[in-house]
């Protein structure tokens, strides 16, 4: 039990004395003083806390408005990931610097679509520029390089396209204004990958040549006993459908060459 003051303690004296008289007085509750107010430090740390929250996200608002009202795209490249992933976003620096002369070169993720691949902003800082220079790379495969060269004047349309294997005759037949793509004009080989065929350590089938590859992805061979396997299926796995190392779904493309694999 707390002992109260005195001032309190005349109060409720002079209460009791009124009512010995035959009166009713309410005597005046005691306050709690601000420091014994309960959660009130609590408070006052939530709010503080709620303020930084607004901050953070404010200031991550504010660099986002700030990178997209700076940002000029000089150049689209969009399509294959083999190349979109690594080997074009170093290009792209160094053009950035070797041709426009950036001074600093940088790169950032400005969004992703629903599959999960990136929109790259590779920016470069050039002398009597203003804002960012900037060449946006989109890699989700090598079918979207033909897409979106088709699609011309649109907003899906791209100054580059990204692709890990040739045109095709119905990749022409979809897109009729890429007809002529496909000649040392248009197309333009950077680089030269290798697609590994991989099989299970235990399997005693040691080589495999293109028209066996050719006739097992495309579901002609289907038994590891039609190229000198036991008599059991044989069970295919391949790149992403949209990718050109696939060629067909999940195919290598039909239009290899080379020595037999081993």
């Amino acid at each position: 039990m707390h002992k109260g003051s005195d001032t309190q303690i005349e109060n409720w004296e002079s209460a009791a004395e009124t009512m010995n008289h035959g009166s009713v007085v309410v005597a005046p509750k005691p306050t709690t003083p601000l420091s014994r107010r309960p959660f009130a430090g609590n408070s006052w740390f939530a709010l503080f806390a709620l303020l930084i929250l607004l901050g953070s996200a404010s200031f991550v608002t504010f660099q986002e408005r700030i990178f997209a009202q700076s940002e000029h795209i000089v150049l689209t490249l969009q399509g294959s990931t083999s190349l979109g992933d690594e080997l074009m976003p170093k290009l792209a620096a160094a053009f950035l610097r070797d041709e426009l002369g950036a001074v600093q070169t940088g790169s950032r993720v400005a969004g992703k679509d629903v599959k999960g691949h990136s929109y790259l902003h590779v920016w470069g800082k050039v002398p009597g520029r203003s804002g960012l220079q900037v060449i946006e790379i989109y890699a989700s495969g090598s079918s979207v390089a033909f897409e979106c060269l088709a699609a011309e004047g649109s907003t899906h349309s791209c100054d580059i396209g990204m692709a890990s294997r040739p045109i095709t005759d119905s990749d022409k037949e979809e897109f009729p204004a890429l007809r002529r793509l496909g000649d040392h004009s248009t197309e333009h080989v950077v680089a030269l990958d290798g697609i590994a065929i991989i099989v299970n350590p235990q399997n005693p089938v040691s080589e495999l040549s293109i028209p066996q590859l050719q006739a097992i992805y495309s579901g002609q061979i289907t038994s590891w006993k039609a190229v000198g396997g036991p008599d059991v299926p044989i069970e295919v796995y391949g790149r992403d459908r949209d990718s050109g190392g696939s060629g067909a779904p999940g195919a290598p493309s039909p239009d290899w060459r080379g020595s037999p694999c081993r």
